[in-house]
């Protein structure tokens, strides 16, 4: 802070002090507009300076006092203006205080963002410091190099990572395309080095997640990987996660055949693809073998001890989006070569016709879910950062609603999926089994595709059933779970699978549809309903959302049904919907609306520094 306003607070004007007595700074600081005309009116230089050589620019900008400024500006007040102890402009002291409205206004009429102030540093490592994301993404929109340096080298993101520990605003800085190699001048650091000494885990996770290098070495000859080496016991930083960074640079580090397939991305893909496939087969072939139980149970024990061990080689961080999937693409193929190999020859040729036939619906409803776009917000680089000027200017950017990974504004009921890190529209939740999210797009198909699901396992699990009548002869005696499972322990494996899927997945499709009809909530909206303010809160403290038409309407919504005016769907574009929708003749949905407009006016602006 300048001198003479580092020991202020928030004061207000005394009370029944004559405001005609104020000399001009006075005026300035506290907002008398009427005062500060009548003196430059009279002939008080705008430009003039105070004894602490700081001009009255300074002065409005840090109190955010807008009209004053533009009324000392339109008198000739040199935007750029030098002053104070830290020779700083206004510019820096309306970063300093946060003031993203003053920021705007001043760069509006000229204010220079690379401007150095005595410290070095221009208003984005200001911004950085201080942890002011939307003033820092309204440089950024305005054209700023993320990678600025100040007078020591320092970067923006080099100073997020010093000094904010929460991931904004280097997750914004890294969104838009820092460099993550760049080292100070001073000591030779990179951002990755400044987080670990400042023992920032969150961004470190960040800077390493953007394939930050551990190699680099700065002017003591360490590199984030000795550093981190060094804290394997550090309490701020989870062990695992320590673990895990070394021992995957050691073995990027060995030559040879191990490196290449660490490296190689499509053999580590195919290889954790290929898992569930192989270890379902063991498990079933171990399941039907004719041996001793004890050995039986060595056997499965040995058998997912081995691909742990071949897992933990063969898996990367993407383990969570490729093996779920996988397993449910090897639970079908065996389903698929159990019902065809063991079924179809007892059954009648219909039942295995009508089989393949609800599996093609299947497949177009997974298809859909798994390959379709479930409704991601996407913008052009143009429109992307005129959103944040737009935003900025309107005085009321609140990163609540801005998304600072897609540098998109949040429309209603939209989430940013961390997975698949991306904004989506009407965001209902991340499905694993599907490696896709679930939203406006998508969300019917994925109805579509339980019901489907859970019919498949039903006639699977009917047709295992003639199987074990004929071919285990329970028709001619009274049958028991050990006659069955003593019969055929791969068909046995296989349809205990298909029960279990059946029962879980019928369970979820009666949720989906107890939302979408009865409530009109996603998923998400029904976890998280606390944290929306569209929701109206009942003195019961349950969340009533503006978007339940009734239970008819929201089924003909969500299946998007027309049909000849009887039947009229609802037709919100859902990744352009910033406003609730709902009844206007209610007071309570005026409120609704006004409380969800990502147009927060800024609170500071009744603060004085004198």
């Amino acid at each position: 802070m300048e001198k003479g306003s580092t020991s202020s607070t928030a004061e207000t004007v005394p009370v029944n002090q004559d405001e005609s007595n104020y000399d001009i700074v006075k005026a300035t600081q506290y907002g008398i507009f009427h005062r500060c005309k009548e003196l430059v009116e009279q002939g008080f230089d705008v430009n003039q300076r105070d004894s602490e050589n700081i001009t009255l620019l300074h002065w409005a900008a840090i109190n955010c006092r807008k009209d004053i400024v533009k009324f000392f500006i339109d008198h000739g007040a040199i935007v750029d203006s030098i002053g104070g102890e830290l020779q700083s402009s206004p510019l820096h002291w309306a970063t300093r205080q946060g003031h993203l409205s003053m920021v705007v206004l001043l760069m509006k009429h000229g204010a220079d963002p690379t401007l150095r102030d005595g410290e070095g540093c221009s208003s984005i490592h200001l911004a950085a410091q201080f942890g002011y994301t939307p003033i820092v993404a309204f440089l950024l929109a305005k054209g700023v190099s993320p990678d600025i340096q100040d007078r020591s080298g320092m970067t923006p993101l080099m100073w997020a990572a010093a000094r904010m520990h929460s991931p904004d605003p280097a997750r914004l800085l890294l969104t838009f395309g820092a460099n993550t190699s760049l080292q100070d001048r001073t000591n030779k650091n990179t951002a990755l080095h400044w987080a670990i000494m400042s023992k920032n885990s969150i961004a470190i996770q960040m800077l390493l997640n953007r394939n930050a290098s551990l190699d680099i070495p700065n002017d003591a000859n360490e590199t984030p990987y000795h550093l981190l080496k060094k804290m394997k016991e550090a309490d701020w930083i989870g062990k695992k996660t320590i673990d895990s960074l070394l021992e995957k640079h050691n073995v990027d580090s060995r030559p040879g055949w191990c490196k290449i397939f660490r490296q190689d991305k499509k053999v580590r893909f195919w290889g954790t693809a290929c898992i569930p496939f192989i270890v379902m087969y063991f498990l079933g072939e171990v399941f039907s073998a004719d041996i001793n139980i004890w050995l039986k149970t060595g056997l499965f024990a040995g058998c997912i001890f081995a691909f742990q061990r071949l897992g933990r080689f063969v898996c990367d961080d993407r383990f969570m989006m490729i093996f779920p999937i996988s397993v449910y693409f090897a639970t079908k193929f065996w389903m698929y070569v159990t019902w065809f190999r063991y079924i179809t020859p007892v059954v009648p040729l219909g039942q295995t016709v009508l089989l393949v036939g609800s599996s093609g619906l299947l497949w177009y409803n997974f298809l859909r879910v798994w390959l379709g776009d479930p409704g991601i917000i996407n913008m052009s680089e143009d429109e992307r950062y005129q959103t944040i000027i737009d935003l900025a200017e309107e005085d009321g950017f609140d990163p609540k609603f801005f998304c600072t990974t897609c540098l998109v504004r949040k429309p209603m009921r939209s989430k940013h999926c961390s997975i698949c890190d991306r904004c989506v529209a009407k965001f209902d939740h991340h499905c694993p089994w599907l490696s896709n999210c679930v939203g406006w797009k998508n969300h019917k198909y994925f109805i579509g595709y339980l019901l489907c699901l859970v019919l498949l396992c039903s006639m699977y699990v009917w047709g295992a059933w003639q199987y074990w009548t004929i071919k285990c002869g329970l028709d001619a005696t009274p049958w028991n779970l050990v006659n069955i499972f003593q019969c055929d322990p791969w068909v046995n494996f296989m349809t205990a699978q298909a029960t279990v899927h059946a029962i879980w997945v019928f369970v979820l499709l009666s949720c989906q549809m107890y939302q979408i009809s009865w409530l009109g909530m996603t998923t998400n909206e029904r976890l998280n309903w606390t944290r929306y303010t569209y929701f109206r809160f009942s003195r019961e403290k349950h969340g009533h959302t503006p978007f339940n038409r009734g239970c008819f309407q929201n089924t003909i919504d969500f299946l998007e049904i027309d049909c000849f005016g009887f039947l009229k769907r609802d037709k919100t574009d859902w990744s352009r919907a910033y406003a609730p929708t709902g009844n206007p003749d209610d007071a309570d949905f005026h409120q609704s609306l006004r409380d969800s407009l990502p147009l927060i006016r800024d609170s500071r602006d009744n603060y004085q520094y004198v």
